[in-house]
């Protein structure tokens, strides 16, 4: 039913206090024996306060073809305002490392904003601001990135030095306009 993508199970605990009025969550799910193609692994997702400064913690571990992949992140998602403030975030896959260098916001308001977020990628820095709906207006920079990344997504491929990319986006996402140097 879900296109071949199981999890073996997943265990809830917590509890909600002052459910009616004012709900305060301290909540924890837990994900084990998850399998997604050739991907497998586990995740546990936390959940602590008040609805307008809900603490959320990820963690997650997996086996994929390319090598283990960890993922760890911590965010505030305030549900009035619809706005996600992410405070850290660190991944791995095959050896490339990926890790939030300044917080960054994400607004669900009015379509998907995301604002002010700067990765750094192994040596190199990523850089991402604007619109991504319900039309884009959106730039990435990418700055001294090694040719090896592609590896994770073009095995075979050699090159050396390293690379940057400039892009601007804007329109539908059925036919965007912009550039990309």
């Amino acid at each position: 039913p879900f296109g071949g993508k199981t999890i073996g199970s997943a265990t809830m605990d917590g509890r909600i206090a002052d459910p009616l009025t004012r709900p305060v969550l301290a909540l924890k799910l837990g994900l084990d024996d998850i399998a997604a193609g050739d991907v497998t692994g586990r995740a546990q997702v936390r959940a602590d306060g008040p609805l307008h400064a809900l603490a959320l913690h990820l963690d997650a571990n997996a086996a994929t073809k390319r090598g283990p992949a960890k993922l760890a992140a911590a965010a505030t998602l305030d549900l009035g305002q619809r706005r996600l403030a992410l405070a850290s975030l660190d991944a791995a896959l095959g050896g490339a490392r990926a890790r939030l260098l300044a917080p960054a916001r994400l607004d669900f308001r009015d379509g998907v904003t995301l604002q002010s977020l700067r990765l750094g990628v192994d040596k190199g820095v990523v850089t991402a601001d604007g619109r991504l709906s319900p039309r884009l207006d959106f730039r990435l920079s990418a700055r001294d990135l090694d040719p090896d990344l592609a590896q994770l997504f073009l095995p075979g491929i050699n090159a050396g030095g390293s690379f940057a990319i400039d892009a601007q986006l804007a329109g539908a996402w059925s036919s965007p306009d912009g550039t990309v140097r």
